[in-house]
């Protein structure tokens, strides 16, 4: 299969071909940037899914700002913009505000294929499925996938309790880590990451509270001499194909589709696939002697129970400010979510 970049003309044969009822060429808009993990797997998933169709179905994918912006994602997959679209938080978690809460803080795990099942939970929760339905005109889940979790680094002991935290200045990428940081005593300080190396180099941090992945990517292996891995900071993301589109494939081609891209299993690849990136730079630490912490329960509940309780009440707001939910209910279902979590963790 031709890889066919973005062009009018490639719209219009997508559209006749749709019409046709023979041969459909469909655009995959992502969030993804062109060199990453999601887009190569995706290109040699498209490819199966062509092979096994004798060409009947094309998928043309198109790397994060090549056909569709991010918060546009939902109304084209609705409107018949986008065939399919890989999109994650942002506009996201605002059009769908009760998937903010995949969004908060030890609601996934360090388990790749346990933080899949309880995202699978959340999305395929009713309320959750009603509110998807409205924005995305009913669009078909294709499958799920979670980024990689956040590390402590420092140039020091490893970080054991919020003690360790407390006192200290960190370099954070996101507003949510710093009000982790805020809630274990800690002073956040908040850099791109293109700055993350030297800021760390310079002392403007005692640590970094950062993603997995930028252990390679700001090669802080370089600086670092402990690393904790920490169950936050995960992004979760998800592949839908528009209604229309999707009724127009026979079950043969559904079938094609789903076996190379959809369900529990595709959905562990993808997220398997992202989790490498970080787990290669813990990877490098090890490597080098650097030693690489996890936490016991009672070491993670330390941290837990004050992040949430300054955390919680801020994602409480958005939902009830963006849906109908009451306070209360608001807190009905971030409880629920927790609770399932321990019961997919068990």
């Amino acid at each position: 299969m031709k890889k066919i970049f973005c062009s009018l003309a490639l719209l219009a044969f997508t559209a006749n071909a749709a019409l046709a009822g023979e041969v459909f060429d469909l655009n995959v808009a992502s969030v993804q940037p062109a060199k990453h993990f999601y887009t190569d797997q995706m290109e040699a998933d498209a490819q199966a899914i062509s092979d096994a169709t004798n060409d009947e179905v094309n998928l043309h994918y198109f790397p994060s700002g090549t056909l569709i912006k991010q918060s546009e994602m939902f109304p084209a997959v609705a409107k018949g913009g986008a065939d399919f679209v890989v999109t994650s938080f942002g506009d996201v978690f605002t059009q769908v505000p009760m998937l903010n809460v995949s969004t908060m803080p030890f609601t996934f795990t360090n388990d790749l294929e346990t933080n899949v099942k309880i995202f699978e939970a959340i999305i395929k929760d009713p309320a959750v499925k009603d509110e998807m339905a409205k924005v995305s005109g009913n669009a078909e889940l294709i499958h799920v996938a979670i980024s990689a979790p956040a590390a402590f680094l420092t140039k020091g002991a490893p970080v054991r309790s919020p003690k360790d935290v407390a006192g200290k200045r960190w370099l954070t990428f996101t507003p949510t880590a710093s009000e982790e940081i805020l809630s274990w005593g800690g002073t956040p300080v908040q850099v791109t990451g293109a700055d993350l190396y030297v800021s760390f180099q310079r002392g403007m941090g005692e640590g970094c509270y950062v993603n997995t992945p930028a252990i390679v990517a700001a090669k802080l292996d370089e600086l670092a001499k402990s690393c904790t891995v920490m169950p936050t900071q995960y992004v979760p993301m998800f592949m839908l194909a528009a209604r229309e589109t999707w009724n127009l494939l026979n079950e043969d081609q559904k079938a094609a589709v789903m076996k190379n891209l959809g369900g529990h299993d595709n959905s562990v690849k993808y997220t398997g696939g992202i989790g490498a990136m970080g787990q290669n730079g813990l990877n490098i630490l090890k490597k080098k002697n650097i030693p690489v912490y996890e936490l016991s329960a009672d070491e993670l509940q330390a941290f837990m129970t004050p992040c949430l309780e300054r955390v919680s009440p801020k994602f409480i707001d958005i939902i009830t400010k963006n849906t109908a939910l009451s306070q209360e209910e608001a807190q009905n279902w971030l409880k629920h979510v927790i609770e399932l979590k321990d019961q997919v963790a068990k």
